[in-house]
């Protein structure tokens, strides 16, 4: 397939000839480059102090009077008498054009400014296969007032049949700066770097359907989707038209844009390539629309005919089986609004969810959790799923407790995920529990195990439970001071260096500084430390 890929590439090295001038009508910014200049004045017959302007509109160079203000050159505009001073939107003198007034010290190097960046996306068929591409045009302008344009591959995917492969046309250097390779190369993971476009940034759309003309993608509709929303995602639609070619008939059926909003649903913070796996709640092998949605004609054709937004209709494509109905689905949004996202696509009988999670209310609240409340029983029911927890019976996915219950399946979870540790933590602990101690009603002991360490610091609300691999390595050592009264209680929590032998930090609930009682056990805790570990005592100097 590769061979294939390199005789595709070399035929896309260059960018389409119209592309140029496709560019240059976008950039629409104009300047006046200025710089102090000496010129013949012949009825005084001497050389004058001026203003050298070149305008990047029509090319045309133009002497004007000469200004300093505060330390900045300028000029005056000969036509209006107004004082240019710095960067000022003014018209040119000769041609009349608005331009941006530029003093040459503001261009930087002798290489120019770059004063305009352009992403555009052009559709190529190549023996049969499609390419979506992506280009870097730049536009830069240089001291003497000169424009250059340079169009550079840049990012996009070639589809061959079932295949897809992404490519690139650059690279991250050591500080991280965009350096050109000056051709397209193959990347062997597959990601959706041009992802959202909007229909401006798309060289001649128009031709779309010619060009795509004996491909794979011939009945795509591609142009139709591409007009569907401000922003859509050509390379995640080709790869979802590849795998199930009936998506083209929600965009023939007015529903491109409900298509992209499953595609930009899936993109995240730390992964920023859509994936396709929004769309498993829909039939997409089923050839009609309203069976794919998996909802009636006369549903379908009420949907429409409202001009419900995707979200609306996402939710009712996941709830009409448990009972909401077109009439009522205003009323759910209306009330509830973006809370109930979390629960679409989960099965879960959302009436009867947002009506437990109000009866939770004062449990959440008792617990300090602030952020989306439905968001936290979808967490739960997930860890269910992983502890192999998970059931149809309604008493476990809606607890009496949903906090208790939350909490126990993420200690499962963390017990589970702590087993790495688990030998440095034991070794540690041997190592230091020499160093418990008891003294006016409080007692300290090492950290037994990360577990341990967890619910240390969730119960005083700190960050300990990050130190774990640094109290299991030695590299540090974590202590907890408890009531001996209360000796599951987390009270205050110790970091001690034994190479310096001293208290790095001793703190309470919401990292609270040390009470006068915790200063005075720390101290004669320290002198037992001490004492156990064999460091002789400073001798005092008369």
């Amino acid at each position: 397939m590769y061979d294939d890929i390199d005789y595709i590439l070399a035929r896309l090295n260059e960018p389409p000839k119209g592309l140029y001038e496709w560019c240059r009508e976008k950039f629409t910014a104009e300047f006046l480059i200025y710089k102090t200049a000496y010129y013949y004045e012949p009825l005084e017959d001497r050389r004058v102090k001026g203003v050298d302007c070149c305008c990047t509109a029509c090319g045309e160079h133009i002497f004007l009077e000469y200004v300093k203000e505060n330390g900045k050159i300028g000029f005056i505009h000969p036509a209006t008498n107004e004082i240019i001073i710095g960067r000022q939107v003014t018209k040119c003198p000769v041609c009349g054009a608005e331009v941006n007034a530029v003093h040459v010290s503001q261009l930087g190097s002798k290489y120019g400014t770059v004063v305009g960046r352009l992403y555009p996306v052009t559709f190529h068929n190549v023996g049969g296969n499609v390419a979506v591409l992506c280009w870097y045009a730049e536009r830069r302008i240089d001291r003497t007032g000169t424009v250059s344009l340079t169009i550079q591959p840049y990012t996009g995917a070639i589809f061959t049949g079932t295949q897809s492969v992404r490519i690139t046309g650059y690279y991250r250097n050591y500080w991280n700066k965009f350096c050109s390779l000056g051709e397209w190369e193959t990347r062997k993971r597959f990601k959706d770097c041009v992802t959202s476009v909007s229909y401006n940034e798309i060289y001649e759309p128009e031709k779309i359907p010619d060009v795509l003309k004996g491909t794979f993608a011939e009945n795509a509709k591609m142009d139709m989707y591409l007009k569907c929303a401000d922003r859509t995602y050509p390379v995640t639609y080709l790869r979802l038209y590849q795998k199930y070619p009936n998506v083209e008939n929600l965009v023939m059926n007015g529903l491109g844009g409900y298509v992209t909003s499953l595609i930009n649903a899936t993109i995240t913070y730390t992964n920023n390539t859509p994936t396709l796996k929004n769309f498993k709640g829909l039939k997409l092998k089923k050839a009609k629309p309203n069976e794919i949605l998996g909802i009636s004609k006369e549903e379908l054709r009420c949907i429409k005919q409202n001009e419900w937004d995707s979200s609306k209709i996402d939710l009712y494509v996941h709830t009409h089986t448990q009972g909401v109905t077109l009439q009522n689905i205003d009323r759910i949004v209306h009330k509830y609004g973006s809370r109930i996202e979390p629960l679409i696509g989960t099965g879960a009988d959302i009436p009867k969810t947002m009506r437990y999670i109000k009866k939770q209310q004062k449990n959440l609240e008792d617990a300090g959790t602030y952020f989306n409340r439905v968001q936290y029983i979808v967490d739960y029911w997930n860890m269910l799923r992983k502890n192999g927890h998970y059931t149809t019976d309604t008493d476990i996915l809606y607890p009496q407790n949903l906090v208790k219950s939350h909490n126990d399946e993420q200690r499962i979870l963390q017990i589970a995920a702590t087993k790495e540790l688990e030998n440095d933590f034991k070794k540690q602990y041997n190592k230091l529990k020499k160093y418990c101690f008891t003294c006016g009603g409080l007692s300290i002991h090492p950290a037994e195990t990360e577990i341990e360490m967890i619910d240390e610091g969730r119960e005083l609300h700190h960050c300990v439970a990050t130190y774990a691999k640094r109290h299991a390595s030695g590299k540090t050592a974590i202590f907890f001071i408890r009531h001996i009264n209360e000796p599951d209680k987390p009270y205050f929590t110790l970091e001690f260096n034994f190479d310096r032998m001293c208290v790095i930090q001793n703190r309470g609930l919401r990292n609270c500084e040390r009470t006068q009682e915790i200063q005075d056990f720390e101290e004669k805790w320290v002198e037992f430390v001490k004492n156990t570990a064999g460091v002789k005592k400073e001798r005092k100097v008369a």
